[in-house]
């Protein structure tokens, strides 16, 4: 049977490999996981990225909109 982590773990481990403090092979060692699947998590962590900037822009657009609207409504 497979072995299941949860989220929060594989996050906090990305973040300290992102740290740069310790090597791949180290941080697997010391959890008790392969390093593929350490680095896979990664690949997937960081691919998710973009798109938390993206919704961050989406909104910065929305709220700027509906400021520009305010004022026009206002003038």
């Amino acid at each position: 049977m497979d072995k299941t982590y949860t989220s929060a773990f594989k996050a906090r481990l990305v973040q300290e490999r992102l740290k740069e403090s310790k090597t791949m092979s180290q941080l697997a060692a010391e959890h008790g996981i392969h390093p593929n699947l350490r680095a896979t998590w990664k690949a997937t962590a960081l691919h998710g990225v973009p798109a938390r900037f993206e919704r961050r822009d989406a909104l910065e657009a929305v709220q700027a909109a509906h400021a520009q609207q305010a004022h026009d409504l206002y003038a």
